[in-house]
């Protein structure tokens, strides 16, 4: 006996008919090999940017302790200071970045790497400084706004250098 509600409609599921689509994802809806390596690296490219962002907060820990050292405690002129707390806090970022961001292993070239870390951290330091500059000059914005803006404009240029060329995996 078919149950029937008190609009008169069945209550039982009918079978399915061949128009409904299967329950399952369809053969064609699976993403091909490419669109799943596309994915993970967008995963991955995602991982390495929120370790980027940990290792630099702890670079800025680095560099206002330096800082700070020097100007309170050894009574180093404040751009000295920062030169050297500048120099102490790339270094820790080079290599948090290297053995945990970007899991680099490879041994030949550490000096050279280096340089061209210490070379995208100053582009990415002049990227910072000319972005406040037209956030302060040209947008009329004040100078806080236009440091935070410049720190997130410097800190995309810096992952980008640092993901694409310092430690960007090459053919061999």
């Amino acid at each position: 006996m078919d149950a029937t509600s008190s609009s008169g409609r069945s209550n039982t599921r009918p079978a399915r008919p061949d128009d409904m689509p299967p329950l399952g994802p369809e053969v064609k809806d699976r993403p091909v090999p490419e669109q799943k390596r596309r994915g993970e690296q967008w995963g991955r490219t995602a991982g390495q940017f929120v370790r980027f962002l940990i290792v630099g907060g702890v670079g800025t820990v680095v560099n206002m302790v330096v800082f700070t050292l020097c100007t309170d405690a050894i009574g180093v002129h404040y751009i000295v200071a920062s030169v050297v707390a500048f120099i102490c806090a790339v270094s820790s970022n080079y290599f948090w970045n290297r053995r945990w961001t970007f899991n680099w292993s490879g041994r030949p070239g550490v000096a050279a790497q280096y340089l061209q870390f210490v070379a995208v951290s100053l582009l990415a330091l002049g990227v910072n400084v000319l972005v406040l500059h037209l956030v302060v000059e040209r947008a009329s914005l004040s100078p806080k706004v236009g440091q935070l803006t410049g720190i997130a404009a410097g800190t995309i240029f810096n992952f980008a250098g640092n993901k694409f060329w310092v430690f960007a995996r090459r053919e061999r």
